[in-house]
């Protein structure tokens, strides 16, 4: 009698992908790796995922869409486009804090979705669509000067991986989000209030 699959284990599985694909290279990871993590058998992993592909893509859009969810669920409308903005860094690097190589893995492995690009950029424009929507009604509101609002989030969220992934021990998500903030809203130049 075949064994029924179950949303448990799917979940069980992409959590141990997600960890095993974020210590190390995609290439060097192997299923038995990720079947040891997840506490079952490798031929478990390849019935619900028929590829080492498949199951990096799935742990991937699984991470984005549990990133969305958890941002998405932080913001509130009356807050101001500032608010928002900042609720979004603090949470965001939240998400990703013992997740750290999250973003960059979207990065470094986009070669691997060339099949499945739609779906990716999908899920990704989600999270995107947050930042940039925020932005631009911060601009619409006058809070902030006129920008791309979608070059505006590529921006934010860069500066977000990047304080990430070089961040200190006694670094906290919300000192990283303010940090990055106030370099996002303020810039680098000294201006003359006279």
């Amino acid at each position: 009698m075949p064994r029924v699959k179950t949303e448990e284990k799917s979940q069980a599985i992409l959590d141990a992908a997600a960890k095993v694909f974020l210590a190390r290279d995609f290439h060097s990871v192997l299923i038995d790796d990720v079947a040891a993590e997840a506490g079952t058998g490798k031929g478990t992993i390849y019935r619900y995922f028929p590829t080492k592909e498949e199951l990096f893509f799935v742990s991937v859009l699984h991470g984005l869409d549990g990133l969305h969810e958890s941002l998405a669920q932080t913001l509130t409308p009356q807050e101001s486009p500032r608010d928002r903005l900042a609720a979004i860094a603090a949470e965001l690097l939240r998400f990703v804090w013992n997740r750290r190589d999250l973003l960059t893995l979207l990065h470094r492995d986009e070669k691997l979705f060339a099949r499945r690009g739609a779906e990716f950029k999908q899920r990704r424009g989600k999270i995107m669509t947050l930042v940039s929507v925020t932005i631009a009604q911060g601009i619409a509101r006058g809070e902030f000067r006129p920008i791309d609002p979608e070059a505006g989030a590529e921006l934010l969220l860069g500066m977000l991986r990047g304080l990430n992934l070089s961040r200190a021990a006694a670094d906290t998500p919300e000192d990283l989000a303010a940090k990055a903030l106030d370099v996002f809203m303020n810039g680098v130049v000294r201006r003359n209030d006279a």
